[in-house]
């Protein structure tokens, strides 16, 4: 009977390993990217917090175990509500990004963030709202404002694979026309993969 793998198998001295860099990278990469989970400094005494929701993921749960403890996120996309737990370990703080037109539009624990202990806004444009926070769990809530209502109509708003900052980047003229005269579209890039 032969056995079948399903992932890389490495051979070393008569061993089979599955403990292998690409795998860990994979996993780096959803706590980094969905998650939104990353060092912000050293061993993890300053965290950044900017969860990526979109496209048809609607919802998703990490950790990670830092040297400091659990930082952990949860978060669930219901069409202009975005809903995220944070969970900050001892002795650190976090900078937490939402998609966010304002301060207004986020609550912590259902209260506005001028009444949630431990939250401090640091800055709001370009539709992120930034904030400061310190060790604990704290449950964010945006809900759509009128702004994002407006915004949820652009093009940048819907589940294409081309991400909007790639799609909304200015083309440069060459001159040369041809391919880069068809790569156009109102002055924005046009990427292969956009319909």
């Amino acid at each position: 009977m032969e056995a079948k793998t399903y992932g890389l198998r490495n051979r070393h001295s008569g061993m089979n390993s599955f403990a292998h860099y690409s795998f860990g990278a994979v996993y780096q990469w959803m706590v980094e990217n969905i998650g939104g989970i990353k060092s912000d400094g050293p061993a993890h005494k300053q965290i950044l917090i900017e969860p990526h929701p979109g496209g048809r993921l609607t919802h998703a749960e990490t950790s990670y175990q830092s040297i400091r403890g659990q930082i952990a996120t949860s978060w669930i996309n219901e069409g202009e509500t975005l809903s995220l737990n944070v969970t900050i370990p001892a002795n650190t703080t976090a900078t937490v990004i939402l998609p966010a037109s304002g301060p207004e539009a986020i609550t912590e624990n259902g209260r506005p963030l001028y009444q949630s202990e431990g939250v401090k806004v640091e800055s709001s444009a370009a539709g992120r709202t930034v904030l400061k926070v310190g060790s604990g769990r704290y449950t964010f809530v945006k809900k759509p404002s009128e702004r994002n209502a407006i915004h949820a109509t652009s093009p940048c708003h819907d589940p294409d694979p081309v991400p909007c900052f790639i799609r909304s980047l200015p083309v440069a003229n060459t001159g040369r026309g041809g391919a880069d005269a068809d790569r156009r579209k109102g002055g924005q890039f046009h990427h292969p993969l956009q319909r």
